[in-house]
């Protein structure tokens, strides 16, 4: 199917259950709703580090999944699916599951570059039809083991709530001495590259 035949003036579905990337939709002036693919991300992720897939291209399969599911279930819309995977030095960082964890990924990190890899695609009748990778580069400062704390305790449980453990948006910015990309990608959703693509679909105004 060729993007000729994919229905301009469709609705669109996040699916994500991310509050910044459906908050940035809305910002945008982008209407939507929202619908959690509930794909097992963590079996995929192992059976692709299995298999050695690059982090990038894991970003990239776990997107389309997320985004073909949900467009079986709703054919007439177009829909959006997103991942990021935080990749330091060849290790895969996955959100932390507590707040002790979020506190051992921060020492990791610190004094380190890492690497934010985004895969955004957009799906209709299951099928792909488009897809846009970026990637940003984040230099963290050397944190003290004290500020470490002092960002955990002010963060709660917020620091579970994305890789690194961190919101550049807010205290996270604290965190970095550099960093190289585009901040919408950071936040979690290339969107000006997604803007431009559902323009040539009727969903926004050109």
């Amino acid at each position: 199917m060729t993007s000729e035949q994919i229905q301009s003036h469709s609705s669109v579905i996040l699916a994500s259950k991310s509050k910044i990337r459906t908050r940035l939709l809305n910002s945008a002036g982008v209407k939507h709703t929202v619908f959690s693919s509930e794909i097992d991300e963590s079996e995929i992720k192992f059976r692709l580090k299995k298999e050695k897939v690059v982090p990038g291209r894991i970003a990239s399969i776990l997107a389309e999944k997320k985004a073909e599911k949900i467009s079986l279930l709703h054919p007439n819309s177009l829909v959006v699916g997103v991942d990021q995977i935080l990749d330091c030095e060849g290790v895969i960082f996955d959100k932390p599951k507590n707040l002790d964890e979020a506190r051992n990924h921060l020492m990791v990190l610190r004094g380190r570059n890492h690497k934010l890899l985004v895969s955004v695609c957009l799906a209709q009748y299951g099928i792909k039809i488009w897809s846009y990778e970026s990637e940003a580069t984040l230099e963290m400062r050397h944190l003290s083991d004290d500020y470490i704390d002092w960002y955990i305790r002010n963060m709660g449980e917020e620091a579970c709530q994305t890789v690194g453990a961190y919101k550049i948006e807010g205290l996270g910015a604290q965190l970095f001495s550099k960093i190289e990309g585009d901040y919408f990608s950071i936040l979690g959703i290339p969107l000006l590259s997604l803007l431009t693509e559902l323009r040539q679909h009727g969903v926004i105004l050109k």
